[in-house]
């Protein structure tokens, strides 16, 4: 017993000793803090004649010569924290303008922050309404979410799933031992990952709300056809998590993908485009809001620029764009032109 005793003192003396030591390490140790730094536009700007933050502006009888795609979506493609010309709706629109025609161009972004697919049907039928060309549905895992009301814009609240802040009222501990905060942000991570991850996990296991998505898929693809105007769909990864071969939403990727082939919908999944590339790079507000920045957005463009070309989705007459490997290289090379490449040409090349 005397033993016993003996040894659970060393052990506990022990613990503690250690746990004085780490907590010594943690405030002596230089550690690493990126500061606090707000990237953001200091204003948000907006045509005067656009009575939404979508910037619509377009006139509801398409103009003569005139190609019109409508992208409807949800917050992924209205771009919260960033101008409205910095979405890829807008950037896709630069790309078609730049066609050898001279044809006007319009892709016009009637996506509402907090909707769902079920929400968007409003949204397609008036796009075909306004003569739309081509219909983009631009798809987020969280569109079977069922919402009782008709969203009107984005609440502002804090990210459940984002960094870990120390409690102000945490306790004594928790507000002044490093050891604590230390163990504290590691389980935070760990705990708002599995929140992050099973939240989608479980809304796709809801019958209900899986057969309100795809009755939605259906009645888009129905609106379509009923006008002879093709419909298609861009899917986005979700950004809360590393794009790698440990990104665990690919079997609602696939699930997704089921859903649009069962309605005949062609869709492009950017999934594989994004992957590799680090969270911080892509989100809006790195750790506090995971929509998809300015970044995420050209690359979206770019990428849906090139699957609608190859689809035939987009006149070739608008696809026909000079394009160039690096921009540093756009005036010489060996004192001679580079001779432009169209867009196509020059993805041909870059992936042999």
């Amino acid at each position: 017993m005397k033993s016993l005793l003996i040894n659970t003192s060393l052990a506990i003396f022990a613990l503690v000793l250690c746990l004085f030591f780490a907590e010594i390490a943690l405030r002596v140790l230089p550690q690493k803090t990126a500061g606090h730094w707000y990237d953001r536009p200091k204003y948000f700007y907006n045509p005067p004649n656009s009575k939404t933050l979508q910037a619509l502006t377009h006139a509801q009888k398409k103009p003569a010569n005139t190609f019109r795609v409508a992208v409807v979506g949800d917050s992924f493609s209205f771009a919260p924290f960033m101008q409205f010309d910095d979405a890829f709706p807008r950037r896709l629109e630069r790309m078609l303008s730049l066609n050898a025609e001279g044809r006007s161009v319009e892709v016009i972004n009637y996506s509402v922050p907090g909707y769902s697919t079920t929400h968007e049907l409003k949204e397609v039928e008036r796009a075909l309404a306004e003569e739309a060309d081509l219909v983009i549905l631009q798809v987020t895992l969280n569109d079977p979410e069922i919402k009782l009301y008709r969203p009107k814009g984005m609440n502002v609240r804090a990210n459940p799933y984002g960094a870990y802040i120390p409690e102000v009222d945490g306790g004594f501990l928790a507000q002044h031992s490093k050891v604590v905060q230390w163990i504290e942000a590691r389980w935070h991570v760990r705990a708002s990952f599995d929140l992050y991850r099973n939240y989608f996990f479980k809304l796709y296991d809801n019958r209900k709300a899986v057969t309100a998505l795809s009755s939605a898929y259906k009645k888009a693809a129905l609106l379509a056809r009923d006008k002879n105007v093709p419909i298609c769909a861009v899917v986005f990864p979700l950004f809360g998590t590393p794009i790698d071969p440990s990104y665990p939403f690919r079997p609602i990727h696939d699930r997704i993908h089921e859903l649009l082939d069962r309605e005949k919908i062609p869709y492009f999944d950017l999934l594989p485009v994004f992957e590799g590339i680090p969270p911080e790079r892509l989100q809006v507000m790195p750790g506090e809001d995971f929509h998809p920045n300015e970044i995420g957005h050209r690359i979206a463009a770019e990428e849906i620029f090139v699957w609608l070309s190859r689809s035939g989705f987009i006149p070739a007459s608008l696809t026909n764009l000079s394009a160039y490997r690096l921009r540093t290289q756009i005036l010489l090379l060996d004192g001679k032109p580079i001779s432009p490449r169209s867009v196509l040409d020059a993805r041909q090349e870059a992936s042999n």
